[in-house]
């Protein structure tokens, strides 16, 4: 039988290629698809040649046997390699590695790259279906570098591509280790239950957010929401978009505030599985929030 073609990778999943290029051109050295599903981005890096060593990694045994099933179909199970794992637990990171961990929660991402130790030269692109802010909130207190930004449609509303480098530390977001007590100690992923891993976080931005006081407080939380946003906002001042780029960056903007006037009526706390209700309400932050965005639309060309 002869084998199938690669086909061409879905808008999201090429925009998140295209981001990861632009910043670091290819060939990689090592490739790491996490939550690899189908296994169609690593099938797709390896049929263009991208990456010298390509991986593909997912917590469940069907997706797995559909990526199988589909390197096989496109005689690519040489070169692409799948592992059953939790995250990256049974591929620690190594320098100059190009990380895709798209479509999962931001709470989820935050608990996956937690655990390891980075190499400063790492780049992570992420794309968090939902919980972008504490996602955006945690990694930028904790040193992490946004290398760029993007947009993508998603079934409801734009989604933001972000690449990251690491801060080159030990493991700062070590939720798992907090939530033993012990910041640097790793344990064991699936030993933890999902209080586990809010404990971790909530004592981590205890730790992370000690220092500031309220008004700190309201302006880092008010500077994540917006993050994305105001990155490609200045990229477009610095080097020009198009029609098209501008009306996409405002829907973004419109949407992250429709979300925060919506939360502006709730009686929720601020990020509750970050343990921030104690020092700031969700609804001082919606209103800051909606101050920041008045303020960057009377600024928009």
């Amino acid at each position: 039988m002869s084998k199938a073609t690669v086909p061409p990778l879905p808008a999201r999943l090429a925009a998140a290629v295209s981001l990861m290029q632009s910043v670091a051109p290819p060939p990689w050295r090592r490739a790491v698809d996490v939550a690899t599903d189908h296994a169609l981005l690593p099938s797709w890096l390896a049929s263009h040649n991208l990456a010298a060593d390509i991986w593909g990694l997912d917590l469940r045994s069907g997706p797995l046997a559909r990526a199988e099933a589909n390197l096989a179909r496109f005689a690519l199970s040489d070169r692409v390699h799948l592992k059953q794992a939790d995250g990256l637990d049974c591929l620690p990171p190594l320098p100059g590695d190009r990380i895709f961990i798209l479509g999962l929660g931001g709470l989820e991402i935050t608990d996956i790259i937690g655990r390891p130790r980075w190499p400063a030269d790492c780049l992570l692109l992420l794309q968090p279906m939902k919980s972008w802010t504490e996602l955006n909130l945690l990694l930028t207190q904790s040193g992490w570098q946004l290398r760029g930004a993007a947009l993508t449609p998603g079934p409801y509303r734009l989604l933001p591509l972000q690449l990251w480098q690491p801060a080159a530390c030990p493991p700062a977001l070590a939720v798992a280790g907090a939530a033993a007590g012990d910041p640097l100690e790793r344990r064991a992923a699936t030993a933890l239950t999902s209080a586990d891993r809010q404990s971790g976080r909530q004592q981590l931005c205890r730790q992370l957010f000690a220092r500031q006081n309220a008004a700190q407080l309201l302006s880092t939380c008010v500077d994540s929401v917006w993050l994305t946003a105001a990155w490609l906002r200045c990229q477009m001042t610095l080097a020009g978009a198009t029609l098209s780029q501008q009306t996409e960056l405002r829907q973004y903007e419109r949407e992250l505030l429709q979300d925060w006037q919506r939360k502006l009526k709730s009686r929720r706390g601020l990020f509750p599985a970050l343990g921030l209700n104690d020092r700031l309400s969700e609804q001082q932050l919606a209103a800051a929030v909606q101050e920041a965005a008045q303020t960057a639309f009377s600024a928009a060309p």
